[in-house]
């Protein structure tokens, strides 16, 4: 949002319920916008993949882990 229009509201909001509202909403507006920008950066932002971050950092482990165990089998044989 424009700063200039924010800030006009946010002053006009200190003396008018109706303004007061209009911000209060802006408020919420602007929070929500950060937590779903939050929350696609958590599921890897555009990535061409399915997965979400957690799916995809539980796959390299597993992957890692099976990696591991099957050089530690090879080297007991």
């Amino acid at each position: 949002m424009n700063n200039k229009l924010e800030a006009l509201i946010a002053t006009k909001a200190e003396t008018s319920g109706e303004y007061a509202n209009a911000y209060a909403g802006l408020q919420i507006a602007q929070a929500l916008d950060g937590i779903a920008y939050q929350l696609k950066r958590l599921g890897l932002s555009d990535a061409s993949t399915p997965l979400g971050a957690i799916e995809a950092l539980s796959k390299s482990i597993q992957e890692s882990a099976n990696t591991i165990a099957t050089a530690i089998i090879t080297s007991n044989d």
